[in-house]
């Protein structure tokens, strides 16, 4: 896996070869990743630091979407209490 520096290098490169504000919802979901991860037992902050700052990765070649969203309905919070441990 990618150090966060590593990651950070090629998000650099990404954003020279596609700016745009993808860059900065890269950022943003890192960091919001990294804080969410700390505060649920067994994550790893720094690789969900660097696996959301790499999320959008694709967008550096242009794409406006890597891969269709299909795992969406099991990201849901339904009937779990993750919230409880953010706040």
């Amino acid at each position: 896996m990618l150090t966060p520096e590593e990651a950070r290098r090629e998000l650099d490169l990404a954003t020279e070869k596609m700016p745009g504000l993808w860059v900065w919802h890269s950022i943003s979901v890192a960091e919001n990743a990294g804080l969410i991860a700390v505060k649920i037992n067994g994550m790893d902050g720094e690789r969900a630091y660097v696996m959301g700052l790499l999320h959008d990765i694709g967008r550096r070649e242009g794409f406006k979407a890597v891969m269709p969203y299909p795992c969406r309905d099991l990201l849901e919070i339904k009937n779990t209490n993750y919230l409880a441990v953010l706040f």
